[in-house]
């Protein structure tokens, strides 16, 4: 088991919010293909709110080999959209930076436990990718 983040972008949200006004996630723990069963509920379903158009969800029952899917949902009327194309998560380790990194950097053990590290690297991730309303990706290039 691993802690697994999900981002979703909300495509014309004004749309969206006519007639749904939260998201349920899905997963597959046996592929792509399904069957898929609805992992959040009334009290852990994402809130659509104006005028984000990110939305991220923490699966921390989750697996990298696990694929997700979402669907608008209305919670009053109960009317729930199509389900998404499938999507693999990512291990929610930090984007921005490594453990590796910090150590790499001179901060040691003995000054910051690797779990504690990690806490702070996923609170910087979630804080730069709040305010910007983005998320950064690195990828390999060779020039």
């Amino acid at each position: 088991m691993a802690t697994i983040k999900l981002k979703f972008v909300v495509e014309e949200l004004s749309n969206v919010l006519l007639n749904y006004d939260q998201i349920k996630v899905y997963r597959s723990t046996t592929g792509d293909a399904g069957p898929y069963s609805e992992i959040t509920g009334p009290g852990t379903r994402v809130d659509l709110v104006s005028p984000q158009t990110l939305y991220e969800y923490i699966d921390t029952a989750g697996d990298v080999s696990y694929w997700y899917k979402f669907a608008y949902f209305h919670s009053v009327s109960t009317l729930e959209g199509s389900l998404s194309e499938a999507i693999s998560g990512e291990d929610s380790g930090g984007l921005y930076c490594s453990i590796q990194d910090l150590r790499d950097e001179g901060i040691t053990v003995s000054v910051l436990s690797d779990s504690r590290a990690q806490a702070l690297i996923t609170q910087a991730s979630a804080y730069i990718e709040r305010v910007t309303g983005r998320w950064f990706e690195p990828r390999n290039r060779t020039f």
